[in-house]
């Protein structure tokens, strides 16, 4: 790390660590905040994009079935 860095992080109180690369399992504290954080929003995106999509069983998306409008477009 270069000193200009290390003296940031001290002076906003950060505290640094170091993990293996390529070993998720080795950074238990990032990978728990990105498990907990992300895949609800992933998760999320998903549902919205599913519903934006046409359903062979209905012909039309389950948003427009539902709510009578056009989902908007996720392009």
């Amino acid at each position: 790390m270069s000193e200009r860095l290390v003296r940031y992080y001290q002076s906003h109180g950060i505290i640094t660590g170091y993990a293996a690369g390529h070993a998720p399992s080795s950074n238990g504290i990032a990978e728990y905040y990105n498990q907990s954080d992300y895949w609800m929003l992933a998760m999320n995106y998903c549902t919205y994009i599913k519903n934006c999509s046409t359903h062979s069983s209905i012909e039309t998306t389950p948003i427009e079935k539902l709510f009578n409008t056009k989902p908007l477009s996720i392009d």
